[in-house]
């Protein structure tokens, strides 16, 4: 006999509870439908139990029929949306009239019918008389004559008795599946056993038990095996064994955590090993495809010949095209030094790219111009900034802006994650990769990526049997060598390196573009056997100049103004393109030539004394010179001569023979440094507009006095301390000489000989540093007049 127990439940609409009775002889079975299934929500489900024979010496069972519904696999299984209340009734009724037989060989009277939706079947209970084997041989036998099937698996319907107590629950989380895990209350089952008792449900694929272990595990070839396997035997007896049974979903994540916890220098070169094939074979064709656009830009209305064909006569970017040509046409015009360059830099680009391009100019003297102009006939180009990638504070920032430079997308980990797993890597293997090893090493993967975008645009030219020279690729790289003392050093050898390759492969022409003179000489180390195409920009002459600015300006605006005081102006300029684009931007408001001219001077001043002379405390912080040096640098470039000699500069008691203080001005763009035969020969300003800025501190009475003052007080302060140590040596020599000092004196006469020049020789350097202190003191004096007169007058 069965007993019913009702258990609380979450959700209400989880069970039907049929009620009503059947009973049924062994001629006929009669079935009351309408009050067989109760169609109201209850909020009980029942748990059966097996008891005792009831009153009547009838007998009690219950039998599970599998695939009757649709398994619920997980909470996003949607088939279960469309079983309602309604339509459970509905399959029950169906599947009440297919299951049961007409007739039973004995007394059968029919209980109830309780669905499982989550197991997709359903428990038939019935009381009987007789053999219980007979009821369920005239059930199988009325399943194999109808052979009733599911509707949304095609399968036949199987029936299980139910040996234990099932357990039916609504568990969000716990979904039926292959693997069941046993527990044993009492002594552990074995294999055989555990194989005899489970296999009538279906295939088994492996059954797993311990010695020692109260525990097991079964997994079946199927959900539908699993599912009956667990309703039926559940908290049935075996062997004198009582068994729970449940599922086991989340076997495989507490393997993969047992893996990660207790083995893991297996697991993470695995982790490693699929993380590169991923990449290899899933990310890295991403990004090769949009560095591909990089170069192409075959979404980009200015670059994309496709996009800009439309079928139709109209499209916006021929009107966007027009009026940037028109406005070209009107200012952006280059000097005929540059239009020059131009050219031949674009009769390089017709030529195999075996060697490097250089264009080597200083900072604003148009080379960004030029660039500018000369991508405007390239169709396949990319362009690499080195000033952005060396401005950036850490190595994840700067790989990330130049993976950003060249297109590739999603961007290479270089951030959290990335050192996340270079920790673990180290705590699990005991191998330590350092950080400058590791950031070059993935600046170097983008290179590859670069390469290897490079390598396909070459290919579909040559399949698509593209002869046009504009369409071979080209690499820019800007500002190459701007940055010497920066963080991120390493990037301008690497690139040196990779565009060696790349040019000796001939697969894509290499601009280098740089403000530095000793690019030159570093990228020849690179390219060795072949000379570099080197294209120097320099300033333009004054009267390139007006006429740029004259092609610049509206003809009313030059006409109005005196063209010898423009030519002045311009001369005092330079032929700068930074400041000659800033002068014309100042006569555009209003301004006449002088004095557009005029507030430049100004504020170059203000700059020069901020940079210069540490009038900025953050400036004054960095300063690798004195005050007293760079004055002397502004009276060397301020006068008639344009450079000064580099040893002249270095050698003066100011500079003592340290060129220290030199190349600290040329790195903050003070000076230039002019080299001949590989070595610094001269010095110049480094814009011509600083050498008209120079001249005016210098015609400031007021401060020149100050400088003048403050110099021949450090010269006479330097020159005294070695006065000081001449002395000193002298006092000994005397000493030696006569016999006072410590010892047996001096014997032989060409040994007093030796001693009576040095010390003639020491007596002359002190007369010369007095001397110089002498006059030194002598033009202090005078400044400080020329200061008391200065002020007297104001």
């Amino acid at each position: 006999m069965l007993r019913l127990y009702p258990k609380r439940i979450i959700n209400p609409n989880s069970g039907l509870l049929l009620n009503s009775v059947l009973k049924t002889s062994a001629n006929s079975l009669r079935l009351n439908t309408k009050n067989l299934i109760n169609k109201n929500y209850f909020q009980n489900q029942l748990r059966f139990e097996s008891t005792s024979v009831d009153n009547k010496g009838l007998k009690e069972n219950v039998l599970w029929f599998d695939n009757v519904f649709p398994l619920k696999v997980s909470r996003f299984d949607i088939r279960n949306i469309f079983i309602t209340k309604r339509k459970q009734i509905r399959m029950m009724e169906k599947a009440k009239k297919k299951l049961l037989p007409a007739a039973f060989p004995s007394y059968f009277e029919l209980n109830g019918i309780e669905p499982s939706v989550k197991e997709g079947g359903i428990f038939i209970r019935y009381s009987y008389s007789g053999d219980k084997n007979e009821i369920i041989k005239a059930i199988h036998d009325n399943l194999i004559e109808k052979k009733p099937r599911c509707i949304y698996n095609l399968r036949r319907v199987r029936m299980f008795e139910v040996e234990g107590v099932p357990f039916v629950e609504d568990v969000d989380s716990i979904y039926p599946s292959t693997r069941l895990l046993i527990d044993f209350k009492g002594q552990s089952l074995d294999k055989e056993t555990i194989f005899r008792k489970f296999r009538k449900f279906g295939p088994i694929v492996e059954i797993k038990v311990k010695k020692n272990d109260d525990k097991a595990r079964i997994i079946f070839k199927s959900r539908r095996s699993a599912t009956s396997a667990k309703i039926c035997l559940n908290d049935c007896v075996i062997d004198g064994t009582k068994i729970t049974i449940q599922y086991d979903n989340l076997t495989i994540l507490n393997t993969i955590s047992h893996l990660c916890t207790h083995h893991p220098k297996i697991i993470l070169p695995v982790a490693v090993g699929i993380f590169i094939v991923l990449g290899y074979y899933v990310l890295d064709p991403i990004r090769i495809f949009f560095v591909i656009n990089k170069f192409t830009g075959r979404y980009k209305f200015n670059k994309s010949k496709r996009l800009r064909r439309g079928r139709s006569n109209w499209n916006p970017a021929v009107l966007v095209k027009l009026l940037e040509k028109r406005r070209n046409i009107n200012e952006n015009k280059l000097t005929e030094e540059q239009e020059e360059n131009l050219q031949q830099i674009e009769a390089y680009l017709k030529e195999s790219p075996e060697t490097f391009i250089l264009i080597n100019g200083p900072s604003g003297s148009g080379k960004s111009e030029l660039i500018q102009e000369l991508t405007k006939d390239i169709n396949n180009y990319v362009t690499i900034d080195c000033e952005a990638l060396a401005m950036q504070p850490d190595s994840s920032k700067m790989l990330s802006n130049f993976a950003s430079q060249i297109g590739v997308f999603p961007a290479i980990s270089t951030g959290v994650i990335s050192n996340l797993f270079d920790t673990l890597l180290m705590n699990s293997l005991g191998q330590k990769t350092t950080t400058a090893s590791n950031t070059v090493s993935k600046f170097n993967e983008i290179l590859e990526l670069l390469s290897i975008a490079i390598n396909k645009i070459n290919k579909d030219l040559i399949n698509n049997d593209d002869k046009n020279i504009n369409n071979h690729p080209v690499i820019i790289i800007k500002d190459y060598l701007g940055k010497q003392k920066s963080k991120h050093q390493f990037i301008y050898q690497q690139l040196a390196e990779w565009a060696a390759n790349i040019t000796e492969l001939q697969a894509a022409h290499v601009i280098f573009v740089s403000p530095n003179n000793a690019a030159l000489k570093k990228l020849s180390n690179n390219i060795s056997g072949r000379s570099i195409k080197n294209i120097i920009v320099s300033d333009a002459t004054p009267q390139e100049a007006l006429e740029y600015v004259k092609r610049r300006m509206s003809k009313e605006k030059v006409d109005i103004y005196d063209a010898d005081d423009l030519m002045d102006a311009l001369t005092k300029i330079g032929g700068r393109m930074q400041d000659l684009e800033t002068y014309i931007q100042k006569i555009k408001t209003g301004l006449s030539p002088r004095d557009a001219f005029n507030s430049m001077i100004g504020e170059t001043v203000l700059e020069l004394r901020k940079k210069g002379f540490g009038e900025d405390e953050e400036e004054a912080s960095r300063m690798k010179w004195t005050p007293i040096q760079f004055w002397k640098v502004v009276q060397s470039l301020g006068g008639d001569s344009e450079e000064v000699s580099y040893d002249n500069l270095r050698f003066h008691d100011i500079f003592n023979g340290d060129d220290t203080p030199i190349r600290a001005m040329e790195d903050n763009e003070l000076i230039t440094v002019i080299y001949k035969d590989g070595r610094p020969y001269s010095i110049r300003a480094y814009r011509p507009l600083y050498r008209s800025g120079f001249k005016r501190m210098m015609s400031d009475s007021r401060f020149s006095a100050s400088m003048c003052i403050a110099t021949s007080k450090y010269l006479i302060n330097s020159e005294t301390k070695k006065i000081r140590e001449q002395e000193d040596e002298l006092n000994i020599l005397v000493n030696v000489l006569s016999g006072k000092h410590v010892g047996e004196g001096v014997k032989g006469r060409s040994n007093r000989q030796e001693l009576e020049k040095r010390i003639e020789t020491v007596v002359s350097l002190i007369r010369e540093s007095n001397d110089k202190c002498n006059r030194w003191q002598m033009e202090g004096r005078v400044c400080k007049n020329l200061l008391k007169s200065i002020k007297a007058a104001k």
